[in-house]
């Protein structure tokens, strides 16, 4: 019976051998893992803005270029876009160009080259 005992207080000692080493593992790894640098993520890009498109500045230069007797300013633009006039499709037909709507916050317009 007295070896019964032994064999088992030895096996107990044994696994808490085991159990402490498995701990300081676990605690070493856990300290390298809150030591890791994050690797550093790409910042997403913008969305890139349609090439060929215009600012309502823009715009408003590419119409009084090509129209120099145009009576035509970036508030106009902005009061047809935003509804407070009805002159958008007037102003597209007859300046050659197509509102696009908000890109990355901003009005962007394409100008339609005519034939």
């Amino acid at each position: 019976m007295r070896g019964e005992v032994e064999a088992r207080d030895n096996a107990i000692a044994s696994l808490e051998t085991k159990l402490s080493g498995v701990v300081s593992e676990l605690e070493a790894r856990d300290e390298a893992i809150a030591n890791l640098n994050p690797e550093p993520t790409p910042e997403p890009e913008p969305n890139p803005e349609p090439t060929g498109t215009l600012s309502r500045g823009e715009l408003v230069k590419y119409i009084l270029e090509k129209f120099p007797e145009a009576k035509i300013n970036g508030q106009n633009i902005t009061d047809a876009i935003n509804g407070k006039s009805k002159n958008l499709p007037k102003f597209e037909g007859a300046y050659g160009f197509k509102y696009l709507g908000k890109i990355n916050g901003v009005n962007r317009f394409q100008p339609i080259l005519k034939p």
